[in-house]
């Protein structure tokens, strides 16, 4: 169980480990914008997002069936059990690959060949097992090898992204050094972290169809819920070159890639470990959420802020005449992604509560706010800027309907 001290300790040991490993490709990110195109930044989004759509479903969302076991030998079984659910998942992926593979070229996805698809799969299956090592982790508290995995992974990203954009590899080849990154991370987490704590000694089939029958709702509700989740944070990525051009999602990346930053330095660290304190001590959950609500409703509002009054002077002067466009792009979505770092980590709150059919709902109606904007957009012909200030609107009120209901969850539960 966590005290205060500890969990402020490991939450600071986490957010330095992020930011490092978030400072790292943001360092660079001027030298890049020089090396590839907006259009090869375009490619490289729309590829990861494509990865993440499919990351996220692949081991049936068990990774956070990991924490909340009880005993380690059970944590161990989940962890076997999602890993055995990815190389199901990314199976069935191949074969439906080669079967609709024409029809994949006919609505856009070019040259889509057998190596290019295998390619894919198991970049697919290197960023799920990465989620099932990093949560596994995150059991035994081993945060420490989780900080020294992120920085890993920055460093080795940052360093092949920018020797492969001297080679003028263009968006494959920010492609290439990402997935590179994601397997060294996976194996210095296996090996620094993991190696000797996975026994498997024990687990037959038997016992792990055991322990997939008591975690099943995971892949029924969980997994589906996450995976419309991923899809609407995607969305952008994956209808923008569809609606618009690859060279509007290189600028939009790019001002996605800064605004979510805070999402993944702040916000992932927060939710960690405030997933782990919650599960380890289930009365202290509301002083818990209301800490946690605090500390990013502050930073939200800051970067807010700075977005505001200093986006278009320094996107030109950081990133080139190039980029210009994206710090309009930044100002717009800025709404929508403050009150998602506010939001986003609290929503591990559905998984301790056990409500995935409502987590499922609420993804749901998230992923109908953006298909809907997208399709009145393409109806009436707006500019990529008007419907970036209608879609930002729209989706910073869902989150701030989703926090109402979560507060009001965890206010119901404590009265139980």
């Amino acid at each position: 169980m966590f005290n205060y001290s500890e969990k402020n300790k490991v939450l600071i040991r986490l957010i330095s480990s992020t930011a490092i490993a978030q400072v790292i490709p943001f360092a660079i990110s001027p030298i890049l914008t020089r090396l590839y195109s907006p259009s090869d930044f375009g490619y490289f989004s729309f590829f990861c997002s494509l990865v993440a759509v499919f990351a996220v479903w692949a081991n049936g969302r068990f990774e956070l069936a990991i924490v909340l076991g009880r005993q380690k030998k059970v944590s161990i079984a989940l962890f076997y059990i999602g890993l055995l659910f990815s190389f199901s998942v990314c199976l069935l992926l191949l074969i439906l690959g080669v079967i609709l593979k024409n029809y994949l070229i006919n609505i856009g996805f070019g040259e889509f060949t057998f190596p290019l698809l295998s390619f894919y799969i198991v970049v697919v299956l290197g960023v799920s097992s990465n989620s099932l090592f990093n949560y596994y982790l995150t059991k035994l508290e081993r945060f420490k090898t989780i900080g020294n995995a992120l920085i890993g992974k920055a460093i080795i990203i940052s360093i092949l992204q920018i020797v492969f954009g001297f080679f003028e590899l263009g968006g494959e080849g920010l492609v290439l050094a990402w997935f590179l990154a994601f397997l060294s991370s996976s194996i210095l987490m296996y090996m620094y972290g993991a190696k000797n704590e996975l026994p498997f000694q024990g687990l037959g089939a038997r016992k792990l169809y055991v322990f997939f029958k008591a975690y099943i709702r995971f892949p029924f509700f969980s997994a589906p819920a996450s995976l419309l989740s991923t899809i609407s944070s995607q969305a952008n990525n994956l209808l923008i070159p569809f609606v618009f051009s690859m060279s509007t999602l290189g600028l939009y990346s790019l001002a996605e890639r800064l605004l979510s930053a805070p999402i993944t330095l702040i916000g992932n660290s927060i939710s960690q470990v405030y997933f782990k304190a919650i599960s380890s001590d289930p009365n202290n959950a509301m002083v818990e959420f209301k800490s946690a609500l605090l500390k990013l409703s502050i930073i939200s509002i800051l970067i807010f802020f700075v977005v505001q009054l200093f986006a278009n002077s320094l996107f030109v002067l950081l990133f080139g005449d190039e980029w210009a466009g994206a710090a309009n792009i930044a100002k717009l979505f800025s709404i929508q992604f403050c009150v998602q770092l506010i939001i986003s980590p609290l929503l591990v709150t559905l998984q301790i509560y056990k409500k995935n059919k409502i987590e499922l709902l609420l993804q749901f109606l998230m992923c109908l706010t953006y298909m809907s904007v997208y399709l009145v957009a393409y109806i009436y012909a707006w500019s990529f800027l008007e419907l970036a200030k209608c879609l930002s609107l729209l989706v910073a009120f869902n989150y701030f309907v989703i926090g109402a209901y979560l507060y009001s969850l965890v206010k119901k539960n404590m009265r139980l």
